[in-house]
């Protein structure tokens, strides 16, 4: 549309307000035009009354952000915008990111977890039951190719680190699973030409040295070794 047209798409109501009748962002009215998008009532009162100078605010007398009517905007500057809206109480507090009053804590209900997440790959049961195959000894390179997950996945399932809402009562916890990644670990392993393959062929495949090292109970240093190829090397 041509910024001149704004003044064709509004309406009049009771306390003489002009207001935008097409789009909106965040209450007030967007114009799109040239490829750029302006606000509706920044535009009229450039139109009507004149230039806005670098920072300036174009506030609203009447407290509607939607309207347009030109005896209805009056310039000033952000600070004075921010005033204005505290004074009539359209301020807002800034917005809690933890503790007991975020959105999460104070309305868990609301929370989508686990398989009820729109990208889930696995269901609530299948966590469940990948948990009570570690713990029976199961190696996670198995459990993933069963599941259709990358090994690297593992970890973060029986850590805790993800899927944490099913850690309740009568599924697995997580001391069950700390447990069994102590027990499943090998402390003592001797690394054969073909431990020192796998290892390699792994940390190639992104799986981290220290995973690896808890995992065959040798040091991270060997495993950087190996890496290097400064043992085991043919």
């Amino acid at each position: 549309m041509k910024i001149s047209d704004i003044y064709k798409y509004y309406t009049i109501d009771e306390n003489g307000c002009w207001n935008w009748t097409r789009a909106t962002n965040k209450g007030y009215g967007v114009v799109n035009a040239m490829n750029q998008t302006f606000g509706a009532h920044r535009v009229s009162y450039e139109l009507s009354i004149g230039p806005i100078p670098e920072g300036g605010s174009v506030c609203h007398r009447c407290d509607n952000p939607r309207c347009i009517n030109p005896d209805h905007l009056w310039l000033g500057s952000h600070a004075e915008n921010m005033e204005d809206m505290k004074i009539k109480g359209r301020s807002s507090p800034p917005p809690v990111h933890s503790g007991e009053d975020h959105w999460r804590n104070k309305y868990p209900e609301k929370v989508q977890r686990g398989e009820q997440q729109a990208n889930a790959k696995l269901t609530d049961a299948e966590v469940i039951e990948i948990r009570r195959s570690y713990i029976a000894g199961e190696h996670r390179d198995t459990i993933a190719a069963r599941y259709g997950l990358s090994p690297l996945s593992i970890p973060d399932l029986v850590s805790g680190k993800s899927w944490k809402h099913l850690f309740v009562a009568g599924f697995p916890t997580l001391d069950e699973l700390k447990a069994a990644s102590k027990r499943n670990q090998k402390p003592g392993a001797k690394v054969t030409k073909e431990i020192a393959e796998e290892i390699r062929r792994r940390l190639s495949n992104g799986e981290l040295g220290k995973d690896l090292a808890i995992e065959y109970g040798i040091h991270k240093a060997t495993i950087s070794d190996i890496k290097l190829r400064k043992i085991w090397a043919d």
